[in-house]
């Protein structure tokens, strides 16, 4: 089955408004002016150096769609295969400089005229742009020229940290119903909609929920170093059960909980793991609860049936 790839960068810029924190997000012109008020974050398609063409022609046999970008179609099939390549941050692009250049200081700042929103060189307005994590979910895409494929999609997610001068005249530039920039609040992201009614692309949600993220700005390889999980690994090769091993899963403080409580569940009922289910899986919700104050969400749900081959249905996220 043929389905359409997309990478993007996605620039997380930050202001904090009447004591609230807010999160920049543009107007996207072309819907705007076809009557359509949609926002979405800075940023766009990352671009493969011509080192990486090869791979991505002859191996993926991937149908480029336009330029350099990281957008195409090629086979469901080569999904991991891609996402390992993507994940190891090769042979493509790793800042947002170019996107920052275009959106910011090179295309229109306003609906109605082409004066840029920052006027001046990057590096002197630009402090840092630092990389942390990747996202990644399904959709069809109503992007023109693909409309309705199935679509792949992940997302680099970058902190731009701005001048104090460049972040406060974005954020007095945002107040002009002109302006083709807006400081948007947590709660407009997660609900998708503005509060005067502009709708909110879904890959803004990366800047305030971990739903769709697949790893940390540290990539670790998920292959605890410990007695008890060099076992687990030999039962999960006697059993068949080795996929977790080979997953790129991230070191988070909530799974590094999870791994805690579920280790102890295994070693107090004595029970060796098998490839079966986690005993007492039912209790490990409420004690993760009582140890982190936070409910264990569907993704660290899917996490933990990769990792520990749990009979645990998890519904697709929305």
């Amino acid at each position: 089955m043929e389905i359409r790839y997309s990478s993007n960068s996605v620039g997380r810029i930050t202001a904090v408004i009447d004591g609230e924190r807010k999160y920049l997000l543009g107007v996207n012109k072309k819907r705007y002016d076809n009557g359509i008020n949609s926002l979405s974050p800075i940023g766009g398609g990352i671009e493969f150096d011509e080192s990486s063409r090869s791979f991505l022609v002859d191996d993926l046999e991937a149908q480029l769609q336009s330029g350099n970008d990281l957008r195409f179609t090629s086979s469901r099939d080569n999904e991991e295969i891609y996402r390992s390549w993507l994940l190891d941050r090769t042979g493509r692009e790793t800042d947002m400089s170019r996107e920052i250049q275009e959106e910011l200081f090179d295309e229109p700042g306003y609906l109605s005229n082409d004066d840029p929103a920052l006027s001046g060189e990057l590096g002197d307005l630009v402090v840092s742009q630092e990389f942390d994590s990747v996202h990644s979910y399904e959709y069809v895409t109503n992007r023109p020229g693909a409309t309705d494929q199935t679509t792949v999609g992940f997302f680099e997610l970058y902190d731009i940290e701005l001048t104090d001068d460049a972040r406060d005249y974005l954020v007095d530039m945002s107040e002009d119903p002109d302006s083709r920039i807006k400081f948007i609040s947590k709660e407009e992201i997660l609900t998708g909609e503005t509060d005067d009614g502009w709708s909110i692309a879904p890959n803004a949600r990366i800047f305030v929920t971990d739903e769709f993220r697949i790893r940390s700005s540290n990539r670790v390889n998920y292959l605890p170093q410990n007695n008890w999980s060099e076992s687990v690994r030999k039962s999960n090769e006697t059993m068949g059960h080795n996929l977790w091993f080979e997953e790129d899963l991230s070191r988070t403080p909530e799974l590094d909980t999870l791994d805690e409580i579920v280790k102890k569940s295994i070693l107090e009922d004595g029970k060796t793991y098998g490839g079966k289910p986690c005993p007492s899986w039912s209790d490990i919700c409420v004690n993760f609860y009582e140890k982190t104050g936070l409910d264990l969400g569907k993704t660290s749900l899917r996490m933990a049936n990769k990792r520990y081959n749990l009979n645990q249905i998890v519904d697709e996220e929305e």
